[in-house]
């Protein structure tokens, strides 16, 4: 597979499998995927998305945790950040999740803006989102570091 060029062939791979019924090969497909899409590309969130659904239907809390963290950190959204958040409370781990979301949430800040061309999809790579940024402060708790973030801004919505 030729998954530098092109990482989403993962995601056509594990909905053929979903159509087959074969559900043991959609989950080592999905760990497959993300140990093999370069760590750059948002595909990953995509796989991701799957590993937590599969996770929910087994009733398994750590394999749904890992999708969401995997998810957020590829693709950052408030979508991944809500689902990783009530996710991690549940699992009893919110406090670590909450330091690795802010983390890569400043590593992401630092990184700048994307350069790759905004036509290929194929090969997008993870962007920093100012909302989603103030929103991972503000879920965390640190309210009054959201505020003087947010002193002299738009509102968040």
């Amino acid at each position: 597979m030729y998954v530098d060029q092109f990482p989403k062939a993962y995601m056509d791979w594990i909905k053929t499998l979903e159509m087959e019924g074969e559900r043991e090969s959609v989950l080592q497909a999905t760990i497959e995927g993300l140990s093999t899409i370069p760590s750059h590309y948002t595909a990953r969130a995509e796989v991701a998305e799957k590993l937590s659904e599969i996770g929910e239907e087994l009733g398994d809390l750590k394999l749904k945790l890992k999708g969401f963290r995997e998810g957020f950190y590829f693709n950052p959204s408030m979508k991944y950040l809500l689902d990783l958040y009530m996710t991690a409370h549940e699992e009893g781990c919110f406090d670590e999740i909450r330091e690795e979301v802010e983390e890569r949430m400043i590593e992401l800040k630092n990184k700048g803006k994307n350069s790759a061309s905004l036509l290929d999809i194929e090969r997008k790579r993870a962007t920093f989102n100012e909302k989603v940024f103030y929103y991972t402060h503000l879920l965390g708790g640190n309210y009054e570091k959201v505020f003087h973030m947010c002193e002299g801004k738009d509102p968040l919505g």
